[in-house]
């Protein structure tokens, strides 16, 4: 999992204890791979892979329940031509919808945190 996720810190919020700032990999192969920010405890157990012919980061608003589905998403910002294209953009809503988490033992309620996808 390591070389496909980055971890880091995110703007958002959410329950549960925050993951480490210094994240997993800065390196390796990310086109169109996710990260996960602000969902301490959870790791991505099925990723669902959005498309873009553009590079860029797109940056995605998850909520995500005691079953690890996630419930909605939403784009929450990005940089370079993948963020100012709406396609790449639903891609990756769509992409995060279709996505699942394994959940931290015993947890009761919804999470919020993020997926950032970087196309290169």
């Amino acid at each position: 999992i390591a070389s496909r996720m980055k971890f880091g810190s995110t703007n958002g919020s959410g329950s549960g204890q925050t993951g480490s700032p210094n994240g997993n990999s800065d390196s390796g192969a990310r086109s169109g791979k996710p990260g996960i920010g602000g969902l301490g405890g959870y790791t991505l157990d099925h990723w669902s892979r959005p498309t873009s012919s553009v590079e860029g980061t797109i940056i995605i608003s998850v909520k995500v329940n005691a079953r690890g589905n996630v419930t909605s998403a939403s784009y929450a910002g990005g940089s370079g031509s993948a963020a100012a294209n709406i396609a790449a953009r639903n891609s990756c809503i769509a992409a995060a919808k279709a996505s699942t988490f394994s959940v931290p033992k015993n947890t009761t309620t919804d999470a919020v945190g993020t997926i950032t996808y970087r196309f290169e």
